[in-house]
C-alpha cells in the first residue's frame, strides 16, 4: 500500500474527533466530549449538526461525557441509523446512541450486558474503540494500553444490543509488527475489496481511561479479512507510519477512519484529536 497525502482540513470549532463514517455525499463525525454530530459534505465543508447531549460547557467534562469513539450504520426496517459506542471503560460509558437519519430521532441504550458479555469471553480492560458491519456481523475493535498490549477484533450479530447477554462473541486478536504498543483506534469494513482498514496510534497511557502522551499514528489494513478472522490472531497485510507520509501528519493523533473508494485505489478520510479542542481531517490515496 502507498499512501499519498492530499488535504488537511482544521475544524476549529469541533473539540476531539474519535470517528467518521461516509453515507450518502455525507461525513459524520462525532467527538468522544462534543455535543453534537458534525456533517461535512465532500468538500469537507459544515453542512449541519445533530444534537447529543446537553452540557454547560463547550467539551462535556471527563467525569460526565459518555466517551463516543465509534460509529456505524445499520439499516433497521429499511431505515438508515447511525449507532454510536461509548467506550465501555467507565459505568457511565457503557451506552449507545442510535439516531435515526431521516427523523433524526435518538434513542439512548444500554451496553452494560453485552459488555459483561465481552469481559466473560477474555477482555480483560474494555475500551471500545472503532466500529464497523460486515455481511449480517458486527465487528468493533478493543483498544489495549502499555499494561494490557492486546487489541481484539470482536465479532457479533448486527442485533447485539437487542441480545445484549446473548449475543454471539468471538475474539480475535490483531498482532502488529511494532517495538512499541499500538493501540487501535478505529476500523472499516471495505466488502468489495474484502479489506479491513484500521488506524493505530501510540498513547503513552496503562489504562484505558487517563490520556497520554502522543507519538506516531498508523494506517494498516488486512486483505482477504473474510478468511483471516477464521484464526484467532491475524497480523495487518500493510501497516505505515503515517510521519513518513507528510509532515502535516506529525504528532497528530488519529482517531477515525473512513474509506471511500476513488479513480484509482481508495481515498482514505483520517480524523485527529489532539486534546486541545480543535479537530482535523486529513484525505490521502491509497493504492
Amino acid at each position: 500500500m502507498q499512501l499519498t497525502y492530499l488535504q488537511k482540513k482544521q475544524l476549529s470549532h469541533y473539540p476531539s474527533a474519535s470517528a467518521i463514517h461516509f453515507f450518502k455525499d455525507t461525513f459524520y463525525i462525532t467527538g468522544d466530549d462534543a455535543q453534537h454530530i458534525l456533517l461535512l459534505n465532500e468538500h469537507l465543508e459544515t453542512l449541519d449538526t445533530i444534537p447529543l447531549f446537553d452540557s454547560e460547557t463547550a467539551r462535556i467534562p471527563k467525569k460526565e461525557k459518555v466517551d463516543i469513539e465509534s460509529n456505524l450504520l445499520l439499516n433497521i426496517d429499511e431505515v438508515p441509523h447511525l449507532l454510536l459506542m461509548g467506550s465501555g471503560s467507565k459505568e457511565r460509558r457503557e451506552k449507545a446512541v442510535l439516531i435515526n437519519l431521516q427523523t433524526r430521532e435518538k434513542q439512548v441504550l444500554s451496553t452494560s450486558k453485552f459488555l459483561e458479555n465481552i469481559t466473560a469471553a477474555g477482555i480483560e480492560e474494555i475500551n471500545i474503540e472503532g466500529a464497523s458491519t460486515m455481511a449480517d456481523a458486527v465487528i468493533l475493535s478493543n483498544r489495549g494500553n502499555k499494561k494490557r498490549p492486546s487489541n481484539y477484533l470482536i465479532i457479533t450479530q448486527k442485533s447485539f444490543l437487542a441480545l445484549q447477554a446473548q449475543a454471539s462473541v468471538e475474539l480475535v486478536k490483531v498482532e502488529l509488527p511494532t517495538t512499541v504498543f499500538l493501540g487501535i483506534s478505529d476500523i472499516q469494513y471495505l466488502a468489495e475489496k474484502d479489506e479491513l482498514y484500521f488506524t493505530a496510534s501510540i498513547e503513552h497511557t496503562d489504562n484505558s481511561y487517563d490520556d497520554g502522551a502522543i507519538g506516531d499514528s498508523y494506517v494498516g489494513y488486512i486483505s482477504k479479512f473474510s478468511q483471516a478472522i477464521n484464526s484467532p490472531i491475524i497480523q495487518p497485510t500493510a501497516l505505515i507510519n503515517l510521519s513518513t507520509i507528510s509532515p502535516e501528519l506529525v504528532q497528530h493523533k488519529i482517531e477515525g477512519i473512513a474509506v471511500a473508494p476513488a479513480q484509482k485505489g481508495n481515498h482514505l478520510y483520517l480524523i485527529s484529536d489532539n486534546d486541545d479542542g480543535q479537530s482535523t481531517v486529513f484525505k490521502l490515496l491509497a493504492e
